[in-house]
């Protein structure tokens, strides 16, 4: 989501106009979850999806109308019967989506954005909401209001009591809410989850490259300068060539963060798990076979961890999908973080 913003910034920096498509609403099956989002200019060019087809297609030329009119429009579809009969799209579902206008001479919005971004680029939390009432916005100018962790409000709101402010930044998940008589869309704002990638051999390589296309911030750690560097890991954020026993001390892992460790041995993987298992990373991950990790598992517990501490770990790594390739391994990785990323989502944390 942060491209997303990203590109709704430059634009707004440029001068340009043009609109945004958030699906608000779902029921069945469809093609992409609430908060998808798809930037559409004015110069016709789009950036994002939120599905592709008929409904892609629809949205697209709305748009057209909603940057002439600037004034935003709540559109329904059917995914269903009719509606898709000889398309690309059988889903079965319904969605609504809500195309707002933006454009250059929006303040409010290129506030909010502005903070967004400040946001994210702090690894800070937020909660945005966009309001879905089309008579109350103003021509040419953003009806939402944006909350950050630190009780912070700017934008379009009226007075709001703190219980619930409260409320409104425990939601983990994006959802419709009314507020007073008038419906939002309310949506959690998190940075991006950081891939630790321990270890700069040939499967990170293939594993930096996969994550951070599925929307993973990468960060590559080994004690080699030269498997360590920007030729070999251009997509990385982030380059630490330092001795693994100091990963702990040096680097900023929290509850977004997900570790894979794949050093070029056990004493190394050992000496990064341990520390590890001492952090409240949402992942971790140790490449091995079942000996190789029994073998770590019995020195650690020597040192004091228990059976609880090692039940965090994911070892053997990734899906079961019959891998064998440095490729088809990095793939089983990375569908294992998406997994373990989607059902964090799903069960409230964040």
């Amino acid at each position: 989501m942060e491209k997303i913003f990203n590109k709704i910034k430059e634009a707004l920096v440029s001068g340009l106009k043009g609109a945004i498509g958030t699906i608000v609403r779902k029921s069945g099956s469809s093609p992409r979850s609430e908060g998808t989002r798809i930037v559409i200019f004015e110069s016709g060019d789009i950036f994002g999806s939120i599905g592709g087809g008929r409904l892609e297609a629809e949205i697209i030329q709305k748009a057209k109308g909603v940057i002439e009119r600037q004034k935003p429009q709540n559109i329904e579809f059917y995914l269903k019967g009719k509606d898709v009969a000889g398309l690309d799209m059988i889903c079965g579902g319904d969605v609504e989506i809500f195309l707002e206008p933006f454009n250059p001479k929006d303040r409010v919005l290129r506030k909010i954005i502005d903070k967004i971004l400040e946001l994210y680029g702090l690894g800070k939390r937020g909660v945005l909401a966009t309001c879905l009432d089309q008579k109350s916005w103003k021509r040419g100018e953003s009806n939402k209001f944006l909350i950050t962790q630190d009780r912070e409000i700017m934008g379009r709101y009226e007075e709001i009591p703190s219980e619930q402010i409260t409320q409104l930044l425990h939601i983990t998940s994006s959802k419709i809410v009314n507020l007073g008589d008038m419906d939002y869309f309310i949506e959690p704002i998190v940075s991006i989850p950081t891939l630790f990638l321990f270890g700069g051999g040939h499967l990170s390589l293939h594993i930096s490259h996969i994550a951070s296309l599925v929307g993973f911030r990468v960060v590559v750690v080994d004690d080699r300068d030269e498997f360590v560097n920007r030729e070999r890991f251009p997509e990385a954020s982030e380059l630490y060539c330092i001795p693994f026993e100091e990963v702990l001390n040096r680097l900023s892992i929290n509850s977004d963060s997900y570790l894979v460790i794949v050093t070029r041995g056990h004493l190394y993987d050992k000496t990064v798990l341990s520390q590890a298992l001492r952090t409240n990373a949402t992942y971790i991950g140790m490449i091995g076979s079942k000996r190789k990790r029994d073998t770590i598992y019995r020195a650690l517990m020597d040192e004091g961890y228990t059976r609880e501490d090692l039940q965090r770990v994911h070892c053997p790594i990734g899906l079961s999908i019959g891998a064998e390739t440095p490729e088809e391994i990095a793939i089983s990785i990375v569908a294992e973080l998406i997994k373990i990323r989607a059902e964090t989502k799903e069960g409230g944390v964040l």
